[in-house]
């Protein structure tokens, strides 16, 4: 940076060459950066698929495995207490149960997944472009040094050419100029880059509570649907209890706790639904 046009065309060309070789040093950590991003943004979307057929499957095999529950709870008022039969039903039941709440299990842990790899997925791919433009203009920079030097090479010896055959106060007025058009060019420069780098700040920061406000839009509308689920859940309950006289929250299995024990064959004659 502290090079001027004062200095030997050896020395800039030095110069330029160190600071092609850190770029192209630069560039290459750039590309396997954007390969790991790429090739990890490909497993995300790869693992989300998954994640979402599993979670269909365990869906549909939770909705058969409750709806089995409760046949077979219901075939167990049919039976008399106390009999093989009966202890027979309980245990199928009790493994019913087992099973359902392993498959609920699986099913959040699918759901949990494919909720994470949505989310990285879409931050990759924001990964994937930076890199992209990261090593691009890399790329141009190098293109532009190499360029621009060659171009030097023949300028700046029909420079010194022409300062051999011009008075010493010409060549003096030359490079005044000259490095005056470098300061200019220097400070446009340094200006566009520091505008640059704030536009670029501020662009992370600005997006940062969109990117939160979307995490918590999840997050919201997940504790929606669970509070949905309770209300079903509990419209459900209540109209069981409404309808049959039951309370299925109290035991395994019904009761006829509105009948008193005694009160002949109504006291031990199965209901019919």
């Amino acid at each position: 940076m502290s090079a001027s046009f004062e200095q030997s065309l050896q020395e800039i060309m030095l110069r330029v060459d160190n600071t092609i070789r850190i770029m192209r040093a630069r560039m290459e950590t750039v590309g396997q950066q954007l390969s790991a991003v790429a090739n990890r943004k490909k497993q995300a979307f790869s693992v989300k698929e998954q994640a979402a057929t599993a979670l269909e499957k365990l869906e549909v095999n939770l909705n058969e495995s409750e709806a089995e529950l409760v046949r077979e709870e219901e075939t167990l008022t049919t039976m008399v207490h106390g009999s093989s039969d009966y202890s027979e039903q309980e245990e199928k039941i009790s493994n019913l149960k087992a099973r359902v709440e392993d498959i609920r299990g699986r099913r959040n842990a699918a759901f949990t997944l494919f909720q994470s790899k949505e989310k990285f997925a879409t931050e990759l791919e924001i990964h994937e472009r930076t890199q992209t433009k990261l090593r691009d203009n890399l790329r141009m920079w190098i293109t532009a040094l190499q360029s621009d030097t060659e171009e030097r090479v023949v300028t700046f010896r029909s420079r010194l050419e022409a300062m051999k055959a011009v008075s010493d106060q010409d060549i003096a007025k030359q490079l005044d100029d000259i490095g005056a058009e470098a300061d200019q060019r220097n400070a446009e420069y340094m200006a566009r880059a520091g505008s640059a780098s704030d536009r670029l700040r501020m662009e992370r920061v600005e997006k940062h509570p969109e990117r939160i406000k979307k995490i918590v839009e999840v997050q919201s509308a997940q504790a929606e649907a669970v509070a949905q689920i309770r209300v079903r859940e509990q419209k459900a309950i209540d109209e069981f209890r409404k309808r049959y006289g039951i309370d299925p929250t109290k035991s395994s299995f019904f009761t006829y706790s509105d009948q008193p024990a005694g009160e002949g064959d109504k006291a031990t004659e199965p209901q019919t639904f």
